[in-house]
């Protein structure tokens, strides 16, 4: 495909079998972590989203023209030809899943293929300055400290990358008003998750842009919501509970209670949440007191330490001795998890 596109050549591609490509760079990373945790057995890996030749073929003309924008386009037609040999129409294989998804892979494909630097987020000599929210940046429910506010803006200002990793949303209070401190200029070299790292953002020009590929992958399902959202509201009408800001919250990826109740009492609800919903058989997903008022139920597998691999796996693990992770607790709270990550240097703060 990209010598057809270098000779501005038309490319007639099969749009009938759905493949799964992965950037051999995922695959070393994922083996090289599989050796760190002294794990055995058959991994299958392929990328999350699937896509036919000819729907391949589209992905990297798009990008190939953003490196090449003075490029010929060509005529990019699907053909429907039995293939020589009997072949399943969807190669999907159920362990693992390339974690930097199609666009973002056939990016690095072609940044290598051109000679440009792999590396998305342009990681000079520097460390790179990963935070919790709130708790840590701020008080739970509190607003910026100015001194802060120059804190973070002398950090950007020396080139060095800022990472926030939050249990919040990106429409929320606390996040906004950090946003509106910080120059258009100097939010390059800022990137946020949010919601526990189930979504990912960028900034484009003087907004932040979503990962769209990376978020799909924990959004939880209308159908699950919904399932959910009744055992709670069951639960908490059992219980006599009163929510501080009524309904449930779903931001896609989690959802939301607020409780005007302390830590440890919002602490007991979260155990108790949890027991009722393996008792209506509802096992995937864990219960949690976090922030001020919030009790936060995910499913299991996320939490903030994907955020930081993913971190990792954008440009490589060259970047682990410069990492400094910041959070408020790493003994009870949802920063915990990022100290079991090798060669990252935590450091509590609040």
């Amino acid at each position: 495909i990209i010598d057809s596109l270098k000779a501005a050549k038309d490319i007639e591609a099969d749009d009938k079998q759905i493949k799964r490509p992965i950037i051999l760079e995922d695959v070393a990373l994922i083996i090289i972590k599989l050796l760190r945790h002294n794990v055995r057995g058959v991994f299958q890996i392929n990328e999350a989203d699937g896509v036919t030749k000819y729907g391949w073929a589209k992905v990297i003309a798009d990008i190939w023209h953003e490196f090449n924008p003075h490029s010929k386009r060509v005529i990019i037609t699907p053909s429907y030809k039995l293939p020589s040999a009997p072949r399943p129409q969807d190669t999907f294989m159920i362990n693992s899943d390339a974690p930097r998804g199609l666009n973002d892979g056939t990016r690095l494909m072609i940044r290598q293929m051109l000679g440009i630097s792999s590396s998305s987020l342009n990681i000079g000599a520097g460390e790179v300055l990963v935070s919790d929210l709130g708790g840590t940046l701020v008080e739970h429910g509190g607003d910026f400290s100015q001194e802060m506010f120059s804190a973070v803006r002398g950090w950007l200002e020396s080139g060095k990358v800022f990472v926030i990793i939050t249990g919040q949303d990106i429409a929320d209070r606390q996040l906004q008003q950090l946003l509106e401190a910080i120059p258009v200029d100097l939010r390059k070299n800022l990137f946020i998750y949010t919601n526990e790292g189930a979504n990912k953002y960028k900034f484009v020009d003087d907004r932040p842009v979503e990962d769209i590929c990376y978020g799909s992958r924990y959004k939880m399902p209308e159908e699950t919501a919904e399932v959910m959202f009744f055992n709670i509201r069951e639960f908490v009408s059992m219980k006599g509970l009163k929510s501080e800001d009524g309904p449930l919250l779903w931001s896609g990826a989690q959802i939301i209670i607020k409780f005007n109740l302390s830590l440890e009492e919002r602490r007991k609800i979260a155990e108790e949440l949890q027991e009722y919903l393996l008792l209506k058989g509802i096992t995937d997903f864990r219960c949690s007191a976090v922030g001020k008022t919030t009790v936060s139920i995910l499913p299991y597998r996320l939490n903030k330490s994907l955020a930081v691999s993913d971190l990792i796996w954008s440009i490589g693990d060259v970047v682990i001795p410069k990492i400094i992770y910041i959070g408020d607790e790493f003994v009870f709270g949802n920063d915990a998890v990022v100290s079991e990550l090798n060669g990252i240097k935590c450091v509590a703060f609040g």
